[in-house]
């Protein structure tokens, strides 16, 4: 992005920001400063960071070569400039999430459609479909349902990376993301004058890098508080910079099980365009000296992070910018094709994503929210509850709190033929007062009683998917009976799935949620960090220890 649009998308943000009363302009809108504005509480204690021109120029980079790739981007970019009234969709997690707390500020969807609309002076709209700790996989099986066909001209895929991923989950993870990339590339597009539907790619931060850095669990170190009292200051700070320096070293070069890694990749191979958050300020964190108390980096990060993945507005509005560059981008090259004679926008065979609707023939099905009403033909103990993330966005489910609660649900036949399927039932895993369930089949189907724990110990909650395998019955076969695992009057011509809340707990309670019914899925297992958490080689049940010692070994005495 050139520097006097950044200077010009920078003060139509502190306008817009401006007259909503939240945020106010403490710096000035210079060539130099891309963050000039910090929330008006607290900011007598946390200054903007000084991020440069200079700062972001491997992401500016990336997303000059991302703009080159994809001549629909740059159709998409063209159209932009001349004041079409162009929809751009963001289908993401919590990361892309609005921000409905008002501390919080606005999102970086939110920030971008204002970026865009004081560059261009169009209508551009830019929407947002994102769900806390669904998966990619979990996405592409609710496409249709979450975000339906038509509903946005170009689409921004947002993945974030779950903690301690192998290089196995990492894999898996972006094979979702380049299957959920290829259901919205088949779309037809809305637009008469474009060729395909552009979908460009989003990776925020690495979890397991902020963490390390900002000594969040599972890496803050053993034993730090009860020695604390006996260690010199000396020795205290000499460990606080062994440990900054070890933890930027690990963010560095963890190219292996990097999902920001595997981001680009993907999108070099598919041609597809790309943000990278960790390419953007990996520079910055490599420049970024370490304080005599292992300082500088934590506070770097503090700066665009609230928490371990999520924004603060600082990353927020970094994020936009880099969108908005990659945009800009897009429609300067296109506008170099122009002046040579050839359209941005003509036709092109197509590359081989497909080219009908999106799910037209697809086997899967999806279930989350409102449309998991209609298959729930019984319940004991279980309601529909809309409960509240910290950041002020619905988390619908079905709520069982009491052993032996019941949810009784029925999945379509997909056909009406035997034969063998898997159904995901998904769930919420949380810290607190979460407890266990059990999974039955009954009418078209049976299964092996199937066992779910919806509690874990590490302090957020995401949405898990339990496999059942299930044996479809002929038409022509009598039907299990549901008297035993089902409702007794219900009526199911599909296969019958029963939820009980089981009378055991590893917590302080028995709380489950059902969130989602899925079919036909190609990976089971869920977001990332619960593909991790049930990796049968980890020896500690969540897997802490192992992660932990990998940055920060045992040391004799410490518990």
């Amino acid at each position: 992005m050139e520097a006097s649009a950044g200077v010009a998308s920078c003060w139509a943000v502190l306008d817009s920001l401006g007259t909503r009363g939240r945020w106010v302009p403490c710096g000035s809108c210079s060539e130099r400063a891309l963050v000039p504005c910090w929330p008006r509480r607290g900011a007598a204690k946390r200054w903007p960071p000084n991020v440069t021109q200079s700062d972001v120029a491997a992401g500016a980079a990336l997303s000059a070569f991302s703009a080159a790739a994809d001549p629909a981007l740059q159709c998409f970019a063209h159209e932009l400039s001349k004041g079409s009234p162009l929809r751009i969709g963001v289908f993401g997690t919590s990361v892309s999430a609005n921000n409905k707390r008002q501390w919080n500020g606005p999102s970086y969807p939110e920030v971008l459609q204002w970026l865009l609309r004081a560059r261009l002076n169009s209508n551009v709209s830019v929407s947002t479909v994102a769900f806390p700790g669904m998966s990619a996989d979990m996405r592409e099986a609710c496409l249709d349902t979450l975000l339906p066909v038509g509903s946005a001209d170009m689409y921004f895929v947002e993945e974030a990376s779950g903690l301690g991923l192998t290089p196995h989950s990492r894999d898996a993870a972006i094979r979702a993301v380049e299957q959920l990339t290829d259901a919205l590339r088949a779309r037809s597009p809305t637009h008469a004058s474009m060729p395909s539907v552009p979908v460009g790619l989003f990776s925020p931060l690495d979890q397991s890098c902020v963490r390390r850095i900002k000594r969040l669990a599972p890496f803050k170190p053993r034993g730090s508080w009860s020695s604390a009292a006996k260690r010199s200051a000396a020795e205290a700070a000499a460990e606080d910079i062994a440990w900054a320096v070890s933890a930027r070293d690990a963010c560095l070069h963890s190219v292996n099980t990097s999902m920001s890694e595997g981001m680009v990749r993907l999108a070099s191979t598919r041609r597809l365009p790309v943000v990278s958050m960790m390419h953007t300020l990996s520079p910055l964190l490599a420049s970024t000296p370490v304080g005599p108390t292992g300082s500088g980096l934590s506070e770097l990060l503090q700066r665009f992070t609230r928490d371990y993945v999520h924004f603060t507005f600082y990353g927020h509005l970094l994020a936009a910018l880099m969108l908005d560059g990659l945009l800009a981008e897009a429609a300067r090259l296109a506008a170099k094709h122009l002046a040579r004679g050839r359209d941005p926008c003509r036709r092109r065979p197509s590359a081989g994503t497909g080219g009908g609707e999106a799910g037209a023939s697809s086997p899967r099905s999806c279930a989350v929210g409102e449309a998991l009403k209609p298959l729930v033909v019984g319940a004991s103990g279980f309601a529909y509850t809309v409960e509240w993330s910290l950041q002020g966005n619905p988390k619908p489910g079905y709520v069982g709190g009491v052993p032996g609660a019941a949810l009784h649900l029925c999945q379509p036949r997909p056909h009406s033929r035997g034969g063998r399927s898997v159904i995901d039932v998904g769930h919420l895993v949380s810290f607190d007062g979460m407890g266990r369930g059990e999974v039955a089949c009954w009418a078209d189907c049976s299964c092996a009683p199937t066992r779910f724990d919806s509690h874990w110990k590490r302090q957020n909650s995401v949405g898990a998917l339990k496999s059942v395998k299930v044996a479809w019955r002929d038409r022509g076969q009598p039907a299990q009976a549901a008297a035993a695992d089902g409702p007794p009057s219900a009526h199911c011509g599909g296969c019958g799935l029963t939820v009980t809340v089981l009378n055991e707990t590893s917590s302080n309670g028995h709380k489950v949620k059902i969130i989602s019914l899925v079919s036909g899925l190609s990976g089971h297992g869920g977001d990332g960090a619960v593909v991790w958490m049930h990796n049968p080689k980890t020896k500690h049940p969540y897997g802490y220890e192992e992660i932990a010692s990998e940055v920060w070994p045992r040391k004799k005495g410490r518990r």
